[in-house]
């Protein structure tokens, strides 16, 4: 032979030089080399090699000695053309397979009777994985994968080089494939040179230049940095800009180099914001990193920027899912911003032991009213801290404060006077659902609240006293406030045996629309007497404590007492109402200097478990008393009562339906009625027995007006 295969398929012109160019190969030279193989074969027959055209008639040939070699070329199986031995001697034993047949090439020819995507090869010798394939490709693959089949054998996937399928045109018509067997696949030893391949990058390669001749790009000078390009208005080139920068979390945003000279985007789920690089600390400790993200390089930090609305406490990790802890959110907005702002979630949310100072104007809100879960383990949802007199205020609003997970004892709003006198707050559009307490000033010898102000809120499923303030000096208004105990017994929730509110050694004082409403005794619930679950108490000291202002205050069907107010001097009240309690109506006891209008005393006569003698309004030892247009109706004692008064008056008005006397006036001195009207009154109309006392221009139970009725008398 002329040449040897690594000459006929050497990769360059000049063998081991690249250099000289990639060699391509020669037909004229493949043909010399495969005659040459052909001449060994010649060879080997002619000098008495055995070569069988199938293994059937080889295995039917046994006259050979042993260790004969033999070919079976051309058997329609595959696997079964080889070289075999002879095992056994003349006319016995049999033939045993020692290797495949020994070709290093094999020519194929794709005639075209198959696809494009499917090759049909003929071979005029047997394939196997040991000898190498050259073919013909008839004309070019029009999808992906391409198989290959040998001599009507099974279809292989033709692989390149790398292991990849063909792709659509990666075949042309004319070319050599170069490869061999391999399991399922055909894989080339050289991946395709395809036209399409080179005609596409030439393509390419000319858009690619075309584009980049038409680019015009502006000059790169200083200042420039971090600037990327963009369309111009007139879409006819580019314009240098800044990059946005984004870091998906805190982390990232850590780590970020402190070279960057423009603001970055935190993209951070609930967190979202845009954040600038300050050098040096933060102003103030920022432990939930809402505002202020420390960086990982010393002495700079990233600073939110927010525009005139604040941040919800979800830029301080607040969840807002109903079920995580989100104290620390609420307190970290409160430490960093002095506001934390809830926005609304329909699950509500989870907090407690938030502490807010007024002398800092802390400010605690919902977007809308939303729903403030406490804990188990929790005692208050807020506890507002000692603050100077007139110095601020803090803000509490749009919550709906809900302690059915917490113990009986736990509420909403504790203010800290233990520690200090406490001033300046503001709460409104509050609702106290299921709570021990919606307010509650803690217990101490001589600390107070004053400047406080409570607007359109509401207790209930009540749990416990809702109102306990200990001690206030001034300015403490509450304006729609609302107690509603008329959702316990209905929903199977204890019956109320505590007082619903209480105000104790009180200063300035003002009531505008405050209501309690019971439990609703009667039928068809029949509640029990409760003799300690009054409406509401007011219990100044020994002494006198002064100025309680205000109108409409109702106590409505509790199953105790109405009103109870003591140790008092200097109210003005309009339009007291008790209505239907169980218990007695009002009891003034050491009140003076008073004047109460439009009052309307209720009783529950007639109604199941109604205390007897229940006076409609009790008085003892108060003075200097007014009652101006008294209605009293329908109590099971009497409608109006004195014992141990002095000048206190009734002025106008009526006393009727009730169960023992319309007035009743014992041990005082100068008191009067005038102009009043007293009927249907069991006992009697009127019972005076104070030399000083009279009743002028009244009517009795019999209707006949009197002018006067002056001293001990009994009408």
């Amino acid at each position: 032979m002329a040449s040897s295969a690594n000459q006929v398929y050497r990769d360059y012109i000049t063998d081991g030089i690249p250099s000289s160019g990639n060699a391509k190969v020669k037909k004229a030279e493949v043909r010399a080399l495969l005659s040459g193989y052909e001449s060994i074969i010649s060879a080997f027959t002619s000098n008495g090699g055995l070569i069988y055209s199938s293994l059937a008639l080889l295995n039917a040939d046994l006259t050979k000695a042993a260790n004969s070699m033999a070919w079976v070329v051309g058997d329609a199986t595959a696997a079964n053309n080889g070289v075999y031995g002879k095992v056994g001697g003349i006319g016995v034993g049999s033939w045993t397979r020692r290797s495949d047949l020994p070709f290093s090439f094999i020519i194929g020819t794709d005639a075209g009777a198959g696809t494009p995507n499917a090759l049909q090869v003929t071979t005029s010798l047997p394939v196997s994985g040991s000898a190498l394939v050259i073919l013909n490709v008839f004309e070019a693959n029009t999808a992906s994968p391409v198989t290959v089949s040998f001599n009507g054998g099974s279809a292989l996937t033709i692989k390149s080089n790398s292991g990849n399928d063909i792709v659509s045109a990666g075949l042309a018509a004319g070319m050599l494939l170069f490869g061999y067997v391999s399991g399922s696949t055909f894989r080339l030893i050289s991946d395709q040179v395809s036209s399409a391949i080179v005609a596409a990058a030439e393509a390419a390669a000319a858009a690619a230049a075309a584009s980049a001749a038409s680019i015009n790009l502006p000059a790169i000078g200083s200042g420039n940095k971090g600037k990327g390009l963009t369309i111009n208005a007139a879409e006819t080139g580019y314009d240098q800009n800044l990059l946005s920068i984004v870091a998906l979390t805190r982390t990232a945003l850590k780590a970020l180099t402190t070279s960057i000279d423009r603001p970055v985007y935190l993209a951070e789920s609930g967190r979202e914001g845009v954040f600038k690089l300050r050098a040096g600390s933060p102003p103030v400790t920022d432990t939930q990193e809402g505002i202020y993200v420390v960086s990982n390089t010393a002495s700079f930090y990233w600073e939110r920027v927010y525009g005139p609305t604040y941040p919800t406490v979800r830029a301080f990790g607040a969840a807002l899912d109903g079920t995580t802890d989100d104290s620390n959110a609420l307190k970290g907005a409160i430490a960093v911003l002095g506001i934390a702002i809830v926005p609304y979630t329909s699950t509500g949310f989870v907090a407690d032991g938030v502490d807010i100072n007024p002398s800092l104007g802390h400010i605690l809100k919902a977007e809308v009213r939303t729903l403030w879960k406490l804990k188990a383990a929790s005692t208050y949802a807020i506890k507002v801290l000692p603050a100077s007199v007139a110095q601020n205020y803090a803000h509490i609003e749009n919550f709906i404060f809900d302690g059915a997970a917490a113990a009986n004892t736990a509420g909403a709003i504790l203010i800290n006077t233990s520690a200090g006198i406490v001033s300046g707050l503001r709460a409104r559009r509050l609702i106290f659902r299921d709570c021990g307490f919606a307010y509650k000033e803690e217990t101490h010898a001589s600390n107070f609240v004053v400047d406080f102000a409570f607007e359109d809120c509401e207790c209930f499923y009540t749990r416990g006293r809702q109102v306990f303030s200990n001690r206030s000096r001034g300015f403490f208004r509450w304006r729609e406030f609302r107690i509603n105990n008329g959702y316990n017994a209905p929903a199977g929730r204890p019956t109320v045996t505590w007082n619903s509110a209480y105000f104790g050694d009180m200063l300035g004082l003002e009531f505008f629309c405050f209501d309690v409403v019971g439990d609703v005794p009667g039928a068809p619930t029949n509640l029990p007497y409760q003799a300690t679950a009054v409406g509401l108490i007011i219990d100044g000291v020994v002494g006198g404590r002064g100025s309680i202002y205000g109108n409409r205050v109702l106590i409505d069907s509790t199953c105790g007492p109405g009103i109870q107010m003591s140790n008092v001097f200097n109210v003005e009240l309009d339009e007291v109402q008790a209505y239907s309690n169980l218990g007695p109506a009002i009891a003034l006891t050491s009140v003076s200097k008073s004047n109460f209008g439009k009052m309307k005393v209720v009783g529950g006569k007639g109604v199941t478990n109604a205390a007897a003698s229940a006076h409609g309004i009790a008085m003892t030892s108060c003075s200097f008393v007014i009652l101006d247009g008294l209605e009293a109706d329908n109590n099971t004692g009497a409608g109006c009562i004195m014992t141990g008064c002095s000048d206190c008056q009734v002025l106008g008005g009526y006393s009727i339906n009730n169960s023992t006397y319309g007035y009743y006036d014992d041990t005082g001195s100068r008191n009067r009625r005038v102009g009043v009207t007293a009927t249907g009154n069991t006992t009697a109309s009127l019972f005076q027995n104070v030399a000083s006392s009279a009743t002028y221009s009244w009517t009795p139970n019999s209707g006949t007006p009197t002018a006067s009725t002056i001293g001990v008398a009994t009408v």
